[in-house]
C-alpha cells in the first residue's frame, strides 16, 4: 500500500515537472559588424556570468543572429553575459565577399561583458568597437 502511494507521488511529481516551461528568457536578436560590415558565419554565444546556461546563434549573410537557449526556445537569460564571437567571413553589402571586405581585420575571438534586460529585443555589436 505505501508502496502505492509512493509511485502516485512520484507520478504526478514526474508529471508537474514535466509542464515546466523553463525560465523565462529575453527575445533578444543582434547584428555583428566590423566597422559597419556585416559578419557572416559568426558563432555568437551569450554565457551567463552567474547560473543558467548559454544561448547561441550563427550570423546569416546580413550579419544578424537570433540566439537559441539550451531547451530550443529562443532567446537568452535575463543578466549579464560574456558574449564570445568567433569566426565568420566579412560580407559586401549583397551579400558576396568582396576583396576589401575579406582584408577586413577582425579579432580571432571578440569576447565582451553585455547587461541583457529583460525586454531587450536587439543588440547590435561591432567587432573594432570592443571596449
Amino acid at each position: 500500500m505505501n508502496y502505492q502511494i509512493w509511485l502516485v507521488g512520484l507520478s504526478c511529481a514526474l508529471l508537474l515537472g514535466c509542464g515546466a516551461k523553463g525560465p523565462k528568457l529575453a527575445p533578444l536578436e543582434g547584428l555583428v559588424t566590423n566597422n559597419g560590415t556585416p559578419m557572416a558565419g559568426m558563432n555568437v554565444t551569450f554565457s551567463p556570468q552567474k547560473d543558467g546556461a548559454a544561448s547561441w546563434g550563427i550570423t546569416d549573410a546580413d550579419g544578424k543572429f537570433s540566439l537559441n537557449y539550451i531547451d530550443g526556445r529562443q532567446g537568452v537569460l535575463p543578466g549579464e553575459h560574456l558574449v564570445s564571437i568567433s569566426g565568420g567571413d566579412p560580407l559586401a553589402g549583397d551579400g558576396t565577399s568582396s576583396r576589401a571586405s575579406r582584408r577586413a581585420k577582425r579579432p580571432r575571438e571578440f569576447r565582451q561583458v553585455f547587461e541583457v534586460a529583460a525586454d531587450q529585443t536587439f543588440v547590435e555589436i561591432d567587432l573594432a568597437a570592443k571596449k
